[in-house]
């Protein structure tokens, strides 16, 4: 089967979010060793697209997500590195992160996957800013640490 369908997305639905995270654990489920989870798509008009049969939409998110959280793991990897040299050479902690719109984006999905229900608004201490521009990180302002040792 193909086909091409235009929709915009307002949410999408498990229909048994237990089943998503527990597949195996209810013979009625599965068949064959294959979980069998519905998804459903509505629309922000109110209209729904439901797709059922043996589906398991975790490994078909991971999949469909890899590219993208292995770029959002980059940009983190990027931005604790800059911290850390910052603090290590000079002792120096930004007033805010800035970063541009695909990175704060990345940043803020791998933030919401972690558990937080809200937007990307700090990281490690500091306030996150989305910047206009795209592909970029700043650190915009520094102050110095309070040393406790000379």
């Amino acid at each position: 089967m193909s086909g091409e369908i235009g929709i915009e997305i307002g949410k999408i639905d498990f229909n048994r979010v237990d089943d998503l995270i527990r597949p195996y654990r209810n013979a009625s489920i599965y068949t064959d060793n294959n979980p069998a989870q519905d998804l459903t798509i509505t629309s922000t008009s109110n209209e729904t697209f439901h797709i059922c049969g043996n589906n398991d939409w975790a490994y078909l998110a991971v999949n469909a997500f890899s590219p993208l959280l292995q770029y959002a793991s980059l940009v983190e990897n990027e931005v604790s590195g800059k911290l850390r040299r910052m603090d290590r050479d000079k002792n120096l902690k930004p007033k805010v992160i800035g970063l541009g719109r695909n990175e704060f984006r990345a940043l803020d999905i791998l933030h919401r996957i972690r558990g937080s229900e809200e937007s990307l608004k700090e990281y490690r201490n500091i306030p996150v800013v989305r910047l206009e521009e795209d592909n970029t990180i700043e650190f915009l302002g520094t102050k110095e640490f309070d040393v406790p040792f000379k």
